[in-house]
C-alpha cells in the first residue's frame, strides 16, 4: 500500500478497455479498496489474541467466549500484575479512539463488534455496513495504516521490555 501510494485515481494509456482494467487492477491491487478491511480485521483479531495472552500471562482467567476488546482490556487492567503503562496506552488507543474509530461510529457500533463489521457486508438485521472511512481514502488512509504499523512495532517493544523487567 505504501509503495503504491494507496492511489485510487490512476491515469494511464491503454489500447483497449480490457488492457486498461488490467493495468488499473495491477496498479491498485494493494490499495485500501482491496486490502484495508482484511488488514483491519487481522489487526483487531491480533489485538484480541494479544489481550487474551497478556491476561493469561498476568495470572488471570479468561471467559472462553469473550471477544469484546473493551472487556478484555478492562480485565487485563484489573489484575495485580498488569503490563507496563506503555502497553496499556497503545491498547487503549486502539480500543477507545484509534485512527479508524470513525468507521465504527458511522456504523452505529463499537470496536467490540469488529469481528462482525469487518467480516460481513451487513448486520444480522440486513443493514449494510459502510466502509467509507476505510476504502478509497488515499493519503489519509495510508497515514492511518502507517500509524498502525508504527504502533504495532512500539507495542512489541513495550511487551518485550515489560517481560524482561518482569523476569529480572
Amino acid at each position: 500500500m505504501e509503495a503504491q501510494g494507496n492511489r485510487t485515481l490512476i491515469l494511464t494509456s491503454a489500447e483497449s478497455s480490457e488492457e486498461f482494467w488490467e493495468k488499473y487492477e495491477h496498479l491498485t491491487r494493494w490499495n485500501d479498496f482491496n486490502i484495508g478491511v482484511p488488514i483491519l480485521f487481522n489487526f483487531y483479531h491480533g489485538l484480541e489474541l494479544m489481550l487474551k495472552g497478556l491476561i493469561l500471562e498476568c495470572g488471570l482467567s479468561l471467559d472462553s467466549k469473550n471477544h469484546k476488546l473493551s472487556q478484555l482490556l478492562n480485565k487485563l487492567k484489573s489484575g495485580d500484575k498488569t503490563p507496563s503503562i506503555g502497553v496499556i496506552q497503545i491498547l487503549e488507543k486502539y480500543i477507545n479512539h484509534g485512527p479508524f474509530i470513525e468507521f465504527f461510529n458511522s456504523n452505529s457500533s463499537s470496536i467490540d463488534n469488529f469481528y462482525q463489521l469487518l467480516k460481513y457486508p451487513e448486520s444480522m438485521k440486513n443493514e449494510r455496513f459502510h466502509f467509507y472511512e476505510i476504502r478509497g481514502t488515499e493519503e489519509k488512509g495510508l497515514s492511518r495504516f502507517k500509524e498502525i504499523r508504527q504502533d504495532i512495532q512500539k507495542l512489541r517493544e513495550e511487551i518485550i521490555s515489560w517481560k524482561q523487567a518482569k523476569n529480572t
